[in-house]
């Protein structure tokens, strides 16, 4: 088992080292260009522009010298764990900061008035004919025989209009409001559990007042928002687990994590790295002969994964006994991965249709689909063999698209939601076209830089330190590396980029704080901390 644990500690060495290069990468790219989404068009085509460095770095020393300043009151050091109860104190820093994000959020909503676009309008508009009994969006060809993991989403639309009439777009809007304050919260808490000191609460906190773009995604009719809640909830409880060794604990998680996939599938990801925290612990605890605790977290691996399978699985029964229907495979995953190899006006990766027109050219049939997608990746393979400057070139842009847009696509959201409301107002106008969208942008890439500036120098502390990381670092590490891998290789969106990117947040405040530590000691780099 002690060879076990070194192979194990050699492969957490290996992902945080490349997941520093990636963070670093992302970091020098955010200070000399910035991604800028083409408004009024009905795609969504950006543009790499230069960005103005000196009004960069001038606005981002501003703001650690305010985090600088916060850092010295005693209110940032206030928090900690609340008797013997599992929850945290919040202190003013983090209180303020919910409150904070609950008003934003709600005043972008009001101010905007959006409605649904895209899959989110087709998908309101098959809720109304399953409340009406028409199926026909499960046959083949319809909307859900090709995206069945929509289904809960569906689900959910026709309960939503059951209780709140149809159409009513400001309930979805409001359970974003609720969601975001709830992801918060989570990150606030995941915070303490990661490091046990409150100034990195304190330290999120203040920064977090920058996540602008999660705070615009509130306008977003659709269910990215409501999966973040549960995401951060799930790896909250799975974190709570190694601290208590509760399996209700791990129940929780699981549950939340359940919800978590059925509300967006990529959320898979999160199972997969509960997973792989609680296999390391699994592999720590036999090499300290502590065999009953190795076996607890073994079988507590396989309760997620029963747990997120066996709820998968429900939803889908439930559905097709309730409408006589089975449901499809849909799209096969080959498609996305032909997808993401494809280029299209600059656009590396990025959704371009080529995944369900291969279903679609295959008359639905999963299995010529994926024939069909494995010749479209053999081809596409041909190109880069034979070009290998095209394929770095081709693989860093889609890299860099993803993770180095400081709005995560949600200004691009923000303009289409808001596109066809009648009678906009001059504030709206200002924030999606105006002076208020610069703000909003020059916010956003403030935010960007400061958390890949943090995030750097907690990985650089963890690489070049003796220091073994936690399981909850494995968590939060293995979830953030798996987003970065995934994908590089699947469909790319710095939409879904997001969910891994606010999970940086507690990692990247206690980083920032380091650096600031060093800073107030003035020695430098060479300056450790017990952390």
């Amino acid at each position: 088992m002690n060879i076990l644990k070194r192979i194990t500690d050699i492969i957490i060495r290996i992902y945080l080292l490349l997941l520093f290069l990636a963070a670093a990468a992302v970091l020098a790219a955010s200070v000399v260009s910035t991604v800028v989404f083409r408004l009024n068009e009905q795609n969504d085509l950006f543009d790499f522009r230069r960005e103005n460095v000196p009004l960069l770095l001038l606005l981002t020393g501003a703001a650690a010298a305010l985090f600088f300043l916060l850092g010295r009151t005693q209110e940032f050091r206030r928090g900690g764990i609340a008797g013997k109860t599992n929850r945290v104190r919040m202190n003013l820093y983090g209180k303020a900061l919910l409150w904070f994000a609950f008003c934003t959020s709600l005043f972008l909503v009001l101010v905007l008035r959006g409605k649904p676009t895209n899959d989110a309008l087709q998908l309101d508009q098959i809720i109304g004919d399953f409340l009406r009994g028409d199926y026909s969006a499960m046959k083949p060809g319809g909307y859900l025989d090709s995206y069945p993991f929509q289904i809960f989403y569906v689900m959910t639309g026709m309960l939503l209009q059951l209780i709140f009439g149809p159409s009513n777009y400001m309930v979805y809007q409001l359970l974003n409001v609720l969601s975001i304050v709830l992801t918060l919260y989570f990150l606030y808490e995941i915070s303490f559990e990661l490091f046990h000191d409150p100034r990195v609460c304190s330290m999120m906190s203040v920064m977090a007042f920058g996540a602008m773009f999660l705070y615009v995604y509130a306008t977003f009719i659709y269910s990215d928002i409501w999966s973040f809640a549960s995401m951060t909830g799930a790896a909250l409880f799975t974190m709570r687990y190694f601290r208590t060794r509760k399996i209700r604990q791990l129940v929780f998680a699981g549950l939340l994590c359940a919800l978590s996939v059925v509300l967006k599938s990529n959320a898979y990801i999160l199972m997969l790295a509960m997973l792989a925290a609680l296999l390391v612990d699994t592999v720590r605890r036999a090499a300290l002969n502590d065999r009953k605790e190795s076996l607890r977290s073994l079988l507590a691996a396989v309760l997620i994964l029963v747990l997120v399978r066996g709820s998968v699985l429900c939803v889908n029964t439930g559905v097709e006994r309730m409408t006589g229907m089975g449901l499809s495979k849909g799209v096969p995953a080959s498609t996305y991965f032909a997808m993401g190899m494809e280029e299209m006006e600059g656009k590396y990766g990025w959704y371009d249709g080529t995944n369900v027109g291969l279903y679609h050219n295959a008359d639905n049939q999963y299995e010529a689909a994926d024939r069909l997608a494995k010749e479209k990746i053999h081809e596409r393979a041909e190109v880069f063999r034979e070009n290998p400057k095209y394929f770095v070139k081709f693989y860093l842009f889609k890299f860099l698209s993803q993770w180095a847009d400081p709005t995560c696509v949600s200004m691009r959201e923000f303009e289409e939601s808001g596109r066809h409301v009648d009678n906009q107002s001059a504030l709206a106008a200002s924030l999606i076209f105006g002076r208020g969208s610069r703000i909003l942008q020059w916010i956003m890439n403030v935010y960007e830089t400061l958390v890949y500036l943090g995030l750097c120098v907690y990985l650089l502390c963890r690489v070049k330190g003796r220091k073994t990381l936690t399981e909850n670092e494995v968590l939060l590490t293995a979830l953030i590396f798996g987003g970065v891998v995934f994908h590089q290789l699947w469909e790319a969106s710095g939409r879904y980029a997001m969910r891994y990117y606010i999970c940086m947040l507690p990692l990247a405040a206690f980083g920032m704080l380091r650096m600031l530590d060093w800073i107030a000691a003035g020695k430098g780099l060479r300056t450790q901390q017990k952390q």
